[in-house]
Parts: C-alpha cells; sequence; structure tokens
C-alpha cells in the first residue's frame, strides 16, 4: 500500500514539474499582484507534504501499536486467569441429543384413510 502511494504521489510531482515547464513567466509579467513560485519552491511544497503525511501515520501506527500492547498485558496481568475460569464453567446453551424416545410421541396418532 505504501509503495502504490508512492507511486501516485511521485505522478502528481512529475505532473507538477511539466506543468511547471509548460507555464513560462513570459504571460506572468504583467501580474504585479500575483505570488509568483519557481518550481523548485512548489516541489519542495510537495515533497515536505509528503513527508509530514508519511511522518504522521507511522507516528499513529507505532503510538497505537504500544497502546495496544500495554492494554494486552494489562488484560493478561488482571483479567487473563478469570477468562479461563469463567471460559470452563459456562455450559453450553444448547441440550445435548438423546437417542431416539417412543414415549414422547406416543400421544400423536396418525389417522389412515
Amino acid at each position: 500500500m505504501l509503495r502504490k502511494m508512492a507511486l501516485k504521489d511521485m505522478s502528481v510531482v512529475a505532473l507538477f514539474m511539466f506543468l511547471g515547464i509548460l507555464g513560462s513567466t513570459n504571460g506572468q509579467q504583467n501580474c504585479h499582484s500575483c505570488y509568483q513560485l519557481d518550481l523548485s519552491a512548489i516541489v519542495g511544497i510537495i515533497v515536505g507534504d509528503i513527508l509530514l503525511t508519511v511522518l504522521i501515520a507511522l507516528s499513529v501506527f507505532y503510538f497505537t501499536s504500544r497502546l495496544n500492547k500495554s492494554r494486552l498485558e494489562a488484560i493478561k496481568a488482571q483479567g487473563g486467569l478469570k477468562l479461563k475460569e469463567k471460559e470452563d464453567k459456562d455450559e453450553s446453551p444448547y441440550q445435548e441429543l438423546q437417542g431416539a424416545r417412543s414415549d414422547i410421541y406416543s400421544d400423536l396418532k396418525v389417522e389412515a384413510k
């Protein structure tokens, strides 16, 4: 998944670089109130955004895995033995099958026609 995301991000960077080359500053000389960014600034912003996104994703993964490990250790320390005892005490909600018994169905009579 990370490889697909990296390929997608690289294609976006390549697209912006291509558009930056095509959109030269010849037509933008008259724009005095516009922000003008060169290609290296745009690439730097995109690469910084990608790195920051990956850093955030990795830190979230790291902290959630540590949190899950500590929760699991706490459950094992406090209730691990209780869970095994509870499983042994629980009975099956199903009644066991018994052999064929004719006395249960002796009240039913089939009428022959």
